[in-house]
């Protein structure tokens, strides 16, 4: 049996937090250990950019300027202790690029897929993220000297598998709970009828504007 639908859109840390002992109130869950955990996968993938701009520039002053300036980011610092998984995504995808680098720099296989495991949880988290490890690893094909292509092929094939998997599991799951996945398809307002249309105008004319643009 799967667990009772809790959001509009299924990724891997709500899911697993789903699972826990009902001991737990699920809002405690979501509201603390979710933020908490994405709170540390942001950390870690600052500290991941902080590894891997030292292949681009060995200033202390540079690299330094680099990691601080992802926190001019409102979006990054608002969205870093929150709820959506676009944040850890990408901090998941920017470990990923220090393990492939270093991986790749010190010929080290195992520090390679440990990169690749990073841009499978970013993956997993996020579909679009894969864009990060397939133009990487495509980069790295066309140097063959750098890694060999068997290597890389077992890595495209390690990093899509997984990925494959869960959303083939996620669209299964919300078919069984009667929800879609609400990036899948475009929801155009004029598909609405007049009183919806109305509900959603009335919204951003009474709510969003005036959360948005302040007088």
């Amino acid at each position: 049996m799967y667990p009772p639908k809790t959001e509009k859109q299924l990724v891997s840390f709500q899911f697993f937090i789903s699972l826990q002992p009902r001991c737990f109130p699920l809002q405690v869950w979501t509201s603390g250990y979710l933020r908490l955990i994405h709170g540390l996968v942001a950390m870690l993938g600052v500290f991941a950019l902080w590894g891997f701009s030292g292949f681009f520039t060995k200033v202390l002053g540079f690299r330094l300027l680099v990691v601080l300036s992802l926190f001019t980011s409102a979006v990054f610092n608002f969205y870093a202790f929150n709820f959506l998984p676009d944040m850890p995504a990408f901090s998941f995808a920017l470990m990923g690029y220090y393990g492939v680098l270093v991986g790749v720099d010190q010929k080290s296989k195992s520090r390679f897929y440990l990169g690749i495991l990073g841009f499978v949880m970013a993956g997993l988290l996020k579909v679009t993220f894969l864009i990060h490890p397939l133009a990487l690893l495509m980069a790295l094909a066309l140097n063959k000297k750098k890694f060999p292509v068997h290597i890389l092929i077992f890595a495209v094939l390690f990093l899509l598998i997984p990925v494959f998997c869960w959303w083939s599991f996620v669209l299964q799951y919300n078919s069984a709970v009667g929800d879609v996945y609400f990036t899948t398809a475009p929801k155009a307002i004029w598909n609405l009828d007049r009183d919806h249309i109305y509900r959603v105008w009335e919204a951003i004319s009474r709510h969003w504007r005036n959360s948005y643009f302040p007088k």
